[in-house]
């Protein structure tokens, strides 16, 4: 067995099990077949908030990550034990990701700083109505959930999504609009090494918004006017180094398309990119 498996899932992982395997100790089918294995572990530690965050379980958990383990962080919440905190066992399809993940891939992103976008923005035409897309957020999602398995910080602004936001995402943000959508990622915008935005931004919004509901009757006519072009914006700013990466949703002639957008932006830089 362990010279069989390409990834050994230890999950959950007690704070016993993690501590036999920092220091080789093998007296059961586990901690022996851990000590014979030569490829990588994951790691699912899931355990009481205090016994997480013990100075000796965090070197232990180090100690394995310096041999080339990775640890899967546990989420936040109710513990079985009564204590709240973190020490919570993920969802499962999170542990399924980063097996994924990490079957393909290490954690090279340690130290990266990246500000990624998702979901579609809407604007309102009066209190009960929005213009709107079609978009899931899926994609920006599993971006920023592979971006963060892979070690990188993550900051999130995201809209209207399908998905769950992955835990382990360390800051995100939730916005409606595309004037919100700015602000957010303008202000986070200078401190990153990368900004991908992938949020479907409502290109128009309405000229005037009804304070009021709207009455069903005749027809209605709306005179919209452009949002803000966050990309464009984002390139005229751009910190040198930083990459910016954009996408360009199409439903005809992918790259053409996607290569006019590039062409319009102002990015000033060959470090920065848009993709159909």
């Amino acid at each position: 067995m362990a010279d069989w498996a390409d990834l050994i899932v230890v999950a959950p992982a007690t704070a016993n099990a993690v501590a036999k395997a920092a220091h080789g100790i093998a007296d059961d089918l586990l901690s022996t077949l851990l000590l014979a294995h030569q490829k990588p572990v994951l790691w699912v530690p899931a355990m009481n908030v205090h016994m997480f965050e013990n100075p000796i379980t965090q070197k232990n958990l180090s100690l394995l990550k310096e041999r080339g383990d990775h640890v899967l962080s546990p989420s936040e919440g109710m513990l079985a034990c009564g204590y709240e905190g973190q020490g919570k066992y993920p969802p499962n399809p999170e542990v399924l990701q980063a097996i994924a993940c990490y079957l393909e891939h290490s954690e090279d992103l340690r130290g990266k700083k990246v500000l990624v976008t998702a979901g579609g923005t809407s604007e309102a035409i009066d209190p009960m109505r929005t213009i709107g897309n079609r978009s899931s957020g899926k994609m920006g999602i599993a971006l920023a959930r592979a971006l963060a398995l892979r070690g990188a910080v993550v900051s999130l602004v995201y809209a209207n999504i399908a998905v769950e936001v992955p835990y382990l995402v360390r800051e995100a943000i939730k916005v409606s609009t595309a004037a919100e959508m700015y602000e957010a990622v303008i202000r986070l915008a200078p401190a990153m090494d990368w900004v991908i935005k992938c949020a479907a931004v409502s290109d128009y919004k309405p000229a005037i918004t009804n304070s009021q509901k709207i009455k069903k009757g005749e027809s209605l006519t709306l005179n919209l006017v452009p949002t803000v072009d966050i990309l464009a914006e984002l390139g005229r700013k751009k910190a040198p180094g930083q990459l910016l990466i954009g996408f360009a949703a199409e439903t005809q002639d992918l790259l053409a398309n996607a290569q006019k957008q590039t062409d319009r932006q102002e990015f000033g830089s060959d470090r920065s990119k848009s993709s159909g």
